[in-house]
């Protein structure tokens, strides 16, 4: 009686042999795994924190893809693998950033800055609330307790959310370049007036502000100089440096 294997049929070896994938293919076959499960624990854990962490994770994706592609030695697993990454990443990420989205992202001049605080935190306010949006990064520029520069007091404790950061649009893990045209014309005017001293600081000196649908637990350790818009601003308690 022939065996089952055999009767199934053991195909002839065409002189192939065939490889198992070596270590740079397993490594991206686990990272694939893990990319997968890390998705389904940031689906739960909120959108904000899955944009701010996916984002790093495609940046890490890519340039793993890039590197295997760029080695010829790869076994077919470990190719297929690195081609479905890119493949992933570019489904993620359906556009390429523009070209002002770059510009954004790199620059660090005090104008350009200033008026991007404005768009994001105050352009649904009137002028006195966006004045007063930007006259508070100022004031921090002449504190000692801040940066004493307007793009280091805007993205001071960098891009981790929660706790660390100064503004929230920086540290959103969202695109920071202007989608409405029109705002952001403004803005970069509005801006402009005011690092040259054109309009007066309607804070009356203040370093801090929250939205009104918020309620942080740091503002009763300051004092309140007053309601401009949707925010309330604050500053140091008299003898309080």
């Amino acid at each position: 009686m022939v065996p089952l294997r055999r009767r199934l049929g053991d195909a002839p070896s065409s002189g192939r042999r065939r490889t198992r994938p070596g270590i740079l293919g397993r490594a991206l076959r686990s990272l694939a795994a893990w990319s997968c499960r890390l998705a389904l624990v940031l689906l739960v854990a909120g959108w904000r924190a899955a944009r701010f962490a996916w984002r790093l994770l495609t940046r890490a994706v890519r340039l793993v893809a890039a590197w295997a592609l760029s080695h010829p030695r790869l076994t077919a697993d470990g190719s297929v693998i690195a081609l479905s990454a890119w493949a992933l990443w570019l489904v993620l990420s359906p556009y390429p950033p523009s070209g002002s989205e770059i510009r954004f992202a790199h620059d660090d001049d005090g104008l350009t800055c200033l008026a991007l605080n404005i768009y994001h935190e105050a352009r649904g306010e009137s002028l006195e609330g966006k004045i007063a949006v930007a006259q508070v990064v100022l004031n921090r520029v002449d504190h000692v307790r801040f940066p004493d520069e307007i793009c280091a007091v805007i993205k001071d404790g960098g891009e981790w959310p929660r706790g660390f950061c100064q503004f929230s649009w920086w540290c959103d893990g969202q695109s920071d370049a202007p989608g409405e045209s029109k705002a952001w014309d403004e803005s970069l005017g509005l801006a402009g007036e005011i690092l040259h001293g054109t309009h007066a600081d309607p804070t009356h000196g203040a370093l801090w502000y929250h939205a009104l649908s918020v309620a942080p637990a740091w503002r009763r350790d300051f004092d309140q100089t007053g309601r401009i818009g949707d925010h309330i601003f604050y500053r140091p308690r008299r003898g309080a440096n």
